[in-house]
């Protein structure tokens, strides 16, 4: 029995002195590997290390006092797994990292601070911000100041640019102690030329009737034509324009003044342009359509060969004006005199109302009243005589139609019988003394378009084409 166990001892002696020359490895007391080849004594050094060094970290700030309650510990800064173990989330005391507490034991990892974030300095310049530390952005600009204008200085608060990108004032920057300051003024030559530094000339292409600027959005001088600049202060001989490289020009054609309606008399005056004024509308009566024998009437022994040959003539519908137009009434139309009316005057009168001299046929057409008398003793309508068709007195009173000493070629359509460029017209009679030969229903009479010795009697086509 004694001798069995010398030999098992022996043996274990023998295995133990063997395994010391091996290289296998045993397990760490803290879960790491270590070589075999490492002495106990070393070991025991690294392990009195390790507990010298966890003691020191955590040691708390006091000790257990004379009442027997002690101080909280800390959480181990040692047990960390990576750098994001480690963040604090303060970037302006450096980037903390996890790295390998002890050497040899790669299973003691402890977090370490980072270098701290250095921002520059603040540079003294007012145009731009103070620089500083954010705890979670890092380094920061402080808001830019206010650059207002060219006379302030800088001061916190929003920026504002100080260049308007206006090539024609200088290109404005901010300068640390003035503030915004403009540059040199720039060079606006000429019409085409773009704005360069430079001292400024000033913009003028020598047209008195353009306005001469510099545009910065056009980058350069603009000549606007004023045509306002180009009047001659009269309203009625058109708008004079401004043209931007001749200048003033004259109006292309006069003010026409015509507002279409015929109760106004149409003017121009020439301080104030166009003027329309109410006139006394005369009256008109209807003439109904018809035919009759134009010429000397049956019995008549007073006839002239201008009242010849007799003919048939046949008409539309018109209106007449009741009476002849007197010289109170013409004036207020035509702003001129009318006492001494001329043909030219009676034309002028009937288109400006809207209405034109009769033809020939017309007005004794109309003065017949459907009759074949001679003549019509009307003295006026205060006596209220008049024809069967409720026109007054007649008594010389131009026609359209042009000279001719017989009806031969007469239309017979009731219209004027004209030709070109004639100087010679008709005038009409109708009442008067009966020992005056030229006061008939068919007589006729050649006048001058320039002189002033009969009325004026206006027609207008019927309304209702009828005369009723």
């Amino acid at each position: 029995m004694k001798r069995s166990t010398l030999t098992l001892s022996f043996l274990a002696l023998a295995a133990l002195v063997f395994a010391a020359g091996c290289e296998s490895t045993v397990a760490s007391p803290y879960g790491g590997d270590r070589a075999d080849g490492d002495s106990a004594e070393q070991e025991g050094e690294n392990l009195e290390g390790v507990e010298e060094a966890d003691v020191a970290e955590n040691d708390t700030d006091g000790d257990e006092g004379e009442d027997g309650e002690g101080s909280e510990t800390e959480e181990p800064r040692w047990s960390c797994h990576s750098d994001s173990d480690c963040d604090d989330g303060n970037v302006c005391n450096g980037i903390e990292t996890c790295t390998v507490k002890v050497a040899g034991y790669p299973d003691l990892w402890a977090c370490h601070d980072g270098q701290p974030l250095e921002c520059p300095n603040d540079d003294d310049n007012p145009c731009n911000g103070t620089m500083t530390c954010d705890p979670a952005k890092g380094c920061v600009v402080a808001p830019p100041p206010v650059c207002a204008d060219v006379k302030s200085q800088c001061v916190e608060g929003e920026m504002i640019p100080c260049d308007d990108d206006n090539p024609c004032n200088g290109l404005a920057t901010c300068d640390s102690t003035a503030g915004c300051v403009e540059a040199p003024v720039p060079i606006c030559a000429d019409a085409t030329s773009q704005c360069v530094d430079g001292e400024a000339i000033p913009c003028d292409d020598g047209i008195e009737c353009t306005g001469d600027v510099c545009d910065g959005e056009a980058a350069g001088c603009l000549y606007v034509p004023l045509n306002d600049r180009c009047s001659n202060g009269d309203a009625c001989d058109g708008e004079e324009i401004c043209v931007r490289f001749d200048g003033c020009q004259p109006a292309a054609e006069p003010l026409v003044c015509d507002d279409g309606l015929y109760e106004t008399a149409d003017s121009c005056d020439p301080s104030t342009g166009c003027v329309f004024t109410e006139i006394p509308f005369p009256t008109f009566v209807p003439i109904p359509a018809g035919s009759f024998m134009m010429g000397c009437a049956p019995g008549d022994t007073q006839c002239t060969p201008a009242e010849f040959p007799r003919h048939a003539v046949i008409l539309n519908a018109f209106e007449m004006t009741q009476e002849r137009i007197t010289p109170d009434e013409c004036e207020a139309v035509l702003d001129e005199g009318c006492d001494y009316t001329t043909w030219e005057v009676a034309f002028a009168y009937c288109a400006a109302i809207g209405a034109r001299l009769p033809s020939e046929a017309e007005w004794e057409y109309a003065m017949r009243g459907g009759t074949e008398t001679i003549r019509w003793p009307w003295p006026s309508p205060e006596f209220g005589w008049d024809n069967p068709w409720g026109l007054y007195s007649s008594n010389r009173e131009f026609v359209q139609d042009c000279w001719h000493p017989t009806y031969d070629g007469a239309p017979s359509d009731g219209s004027a019988w004209e030709d070109e460029g004639c100087e010679q017209r008709v005038a009409r009679y109708g009442t008067g003394s009966a020992d005056d030969p030229r006061f008939r229903l068919s007589s006729r009479e050649m006048v001058a378009v320039d002189v002033g010795n009969s009325g004026i009697r206006c027609v207008r086509d019927a309304v209702n084409g009828t005369g009723e």
